[in-house]
């Protein structure tokens, strides 16, 4: 995957992940946080290429 499909795809997990979580009430860190919701999004971006490791 080129770089910038990459960051294309961390962009739009960013994004989403904002989206998300500022519509819950959801914790800042834990479970359902954005660090996490991001990491989800980006794994699901970029397709399961491994790209994305916790």
């Amino acid at each position: 995957m080129s770089l910038p499909k990459v960051l294309a795809a961390l962009l739009g997990a960013l994004r989403t992940t904002l989206k998300v979580w500022a519509a819950t009430g959801a914790p800042a860190s834990g479970e359902g946080s954005p660090a996490e919701l991001a990491v989800r999004c980006l794994r699901d971006l970029t397709g399961g290429t491994g790209m994305v490791t916790p």
